[in-house]
Parts: structure tokens; sequence; C-alpha cells
């Protein structure tokens, strides 16, 4: 409402979220689960990342990607980094917006194996 407020056609627009998170794969490690989204592994060439393009088939959202890698970071040696990136159409008011961020963000983690537990 206090958004409606400053601007009446604030349902016009369109609202870009990327967040990302570090999860822990216990059944895996690291390498063998970037190896499964990939092909072309040699002794040379490692990969370490993949992405995604995600279609999750709602009219409010205009583009969604998944980018997946090994973690670099020396906190968290042995885990995924996981960058999600989505964009809606602003249809919704931006509160419903943060709850469906949540959503979508596990059901696109979902299609590759990965669970988080507690998000927000």
């Amino acid at each position: 409402m206090v958004l409606q407020e400053i601007d009446s056609s604030v349902t016009n627009g369109c609202a870009r979220v990327s967040l990302y998170s570090y999860i822990k794969i216990i059944d895996f490690k690291a390498d063998e689960f970037i190896r499964e989204h990939l092909t072309g592994y040699t002794e040379t060439l490692v990969p370490d990342t993949f992405a995604y393009k995600v279609k999750l088939h709602d009219i409010e959202i205009q583009d969604c990607r998944l980018f997946v890698a090994k973690s670099i970071s020396k906190l968290f040696p042995d885990a995924i980094y996981a960058e999600f990136a989505i964009e809606y159409v602003a249809t919704s008011f931006p509160g419903e917006i943060v709850k469906r961020i949540s959503k979508d963000y596990q059901q696109t983690l979902g299609l590759i194996g990965l669970k988080i537990n507690n998000l927000f």
C-alpha cells in the first residue's frame, strides 16, 4: 500500500531479484554433483559451473536463470554455490513477491535435485 501511495502505477513495473546461497550436499561431493550436470570432463578441462534458463510456466515471470558452481569460499570448501536470478512482471503487490521468490527458488533447486530446508 505504501508504494501505491508513492506511485499509483506501481504494478506496471517489474521486480528483478538475484540471490545466492552456499549449499552443503550430504550425499555427494560438490565436484561429483557438478559433473552430473556437465559433459566434456578431461584431465586438462574440468567443468566447474553450469547454468540453466528455467521455465516455470508462470505468466508473471519474464526470465529465470539458475547458475551453479563449486564453492571457492574458504568458509564453504565443499559446497555448491547457487545463484538464482528471476524477473517478475509486477502484477502482484511487492509483499507477495517475497513469498513467490522463496517458492520459486525452492522449486527451481528441486529441478536439479537440491533442497534448502530454511530460506528467509
